[in-house]
């Protein structure tokens, strides 16, 4: 009777063992991002996958490729160039020190000049 308990408490910790390296992968690969979901019924099939592993009729595998499959990343936003990172302000400025950009007293080595004397 023993042995039955201890081979059993063995299995289950195995089960554990298999949901959290399921869940450990998950988080490496980022589908812990608050941004991201499971969209249509990922979510069902995720419970059924789980309750598989705690019963003992699917492994950790299982939970990757259901994970992979049916995970949404995060939504592009609507305008990517808003606030995003990238090459500056699109407008075409004076302050790179080209002719446009030169101040009105004279050529002092180019670039914006405000005029004070800091």
């Amino acid at each position: 009777m023993r042995a039955l308990k201890r081979a059993q408490i063995r299995d289950m910790a195995g089960r554990r063992g298999e949901l959290e390296g399921a869940r450990d992968r998950a988080r490496s690969v980022g589908y812990d991002d608050p941004r991201g979901t499971f969209g249509g019924s990922g979510q069902d099939v995720l419970g059924q996958v789980i309750g598989g592993i705690l019963g003992g009729m699917a492994s950790g595998g299982a939970l990757d490729r259901v994970l992979r499959d049916n995970y949404r990343g995060r939504q592009a936003r609507v305008d990517p160039d808003f606030g995003g990172r990238g090459s500056g302000p699109s407008w075409s400025g004076t302050w790179g020190g080209g002719a446009e950009g030169r101040s009105s007293g004279g050529d002092r080595g180019g670039g914006w000049r405000t005029g004070g004397g800091f």
